[in-house]
């Protein structure tokens, strides 16, 4: 079987989806490849010998008519090509333009609707032209994953499924043996937020409720990890977060390929996100047992059940994040490391990689 997959960076198949084209290639006779716009990961998988990389360029972002064509040409020209015996996708353009194809050369497609974007927070007209593409798209999917039940009820309300095989798994799911913590302490003096410095990832209501706690407890340490310069219109510009820097409300750590010591290194963890499909960094403090404070929006309060393994605060909201780290601050020790253990275990009984990679093998074995 020839199964082509693309996705919107290498740099996603190197840290998300290695464990399940592993999975595939083990259990299904297969010859695999892989198409993503190049990037500092095409040169670490290109050489490895179980699958085939193919740099794709475009710019995830872009919405000009004529690159976005050029886009699709290209891509039906490679799967022309390939003629792998099914597609897979991930994320909004590869998901997309792959439908297109699928329907073109009829070929089966599973996608992965691993989150919505910005453009269905804006709920503009960009957002009605989205669901547009979308339903084209859709009308001959085999499956299609979701990785939370908010977006599939957005499909479903906007009638974008047509007759595909459609349900819910849990994100990429979490390989819990391998991402467990070593400490068995939490002080509560250290917090940590990860993700791309971008205003959409909540990175502004994250500075300004820093500033808040810091001026409460002066011993609190802030630390932020991700990637700045993002090609993307709500991207935050360095000399923003150099303000926090300078006026030592935060350490920006950079970006980091070693996260498992980063998360362990810290107590607490903050995503006020304003949407997610299913936060893969929540996904592995939780397993590390960490106890969270995160947004009451899809894909993050399927995480985190309040007052349970964290916090919830409203999205957009500086006051009520500041009072949910407060809050978790004052915490006993005990009660910090508790909350960590029922994460660990929620994570264990819902959201184990292995249920995750399973799915998928019996899509594509049921095609």
């Amino acid at each position: 079987m020839k199964i082509l997959i693309i996705n919107n960076s290498f740099w996603n198949f190197y840290n998300f989806r290695m464990n399940l084209i592993s999975e595939i290639k083990k259990n299904i006779k297969s010859d695999i490849h892989l198409v993503a716009p190049p990037d500092y990961y095409f040169d670490k998988l290109k050489t490895n010998k179980n699958f085939t990389c193919y740099p794709l360029n475009f710019n995830p972002n872009s919405t000009s008519f004529f690159s976005n064509f050029i886009l699709l040409f290209r891509l039906y020209l490679l799967t022309k090509k390939i003629r792998p015996d099914v597609i897979l996708s991930f994320t909004i353009k590869p998901n997309i333009y792959g439908g297109y194809i699928s329907r073109i050369l009829k070929i089966p497609i599973i996608n992965n609707i691993s989150g919505l974007g910005s453009v269905f927070i804006k709920k503009n007209l960009m957002t009605s032209f989205t669901h547009f593409l979308y339903k084209l798209s859709f009308s001959r999917n085999n499956y299609i994953f979701f990785q939370n039940p908010h977006d599939m009820n957005e499909f479903k309300v906007n009638g974008l499924l047509n007759n595909s095989r459609y349900d819910v798994i849990p994100g990429s799911g979490i390989d819990t043996k391998e991402w467990r913590s070593s400490s068995k302490e939490n002080k509560g003096n250290n917090i940590l937020f990860c993700a791309r410095l971008i205003r959409d990832k909540g990175i502004n209501e994250f500075l300004n409720a820093a500033r808040i706690i810091k001026g409460k407890y002066p011993k609190i340490q802030f630390n932020v990890v991700g990637q700045l310069g993002v090609k993307n219109k709500t991207s935050i510009e360095r000399k923003i977060l150099d303000v926090y820097i300078d006026d030592k409300i935060i350490n920006y750590l950079g970006e980091s390929s070693n996260m498992k010591k980063i998360i362990d290194n810290n107590d607490i963890v903050v995503l006020p996100s304003y949407r997610e499909g299913m936060s893969r960094f929540l996904l592995e403090s939780a397993s590390m047992g960490k106890p969270i404070i995160t947004t009451n929006v899809p894909g993050c309060k399927d995480i985190v059940k309040d007052s349970f393994n964290g916090f919830l605060c409203a999205p957009k909201n500086i006051e009520d994040l500041a009072l949910k780290i407060d809050k978790m601050i004052n915490l006993s020790e005990s009660e910090r490391i508790q909350y960590g253990k029922n994460g660990r275990k929620l994570m264990i009984e819902n959201f184990e990689e292995k249920k995750v990679i399973s799915r998928y093998l019996a899509a594509m074995q049921d095609i």
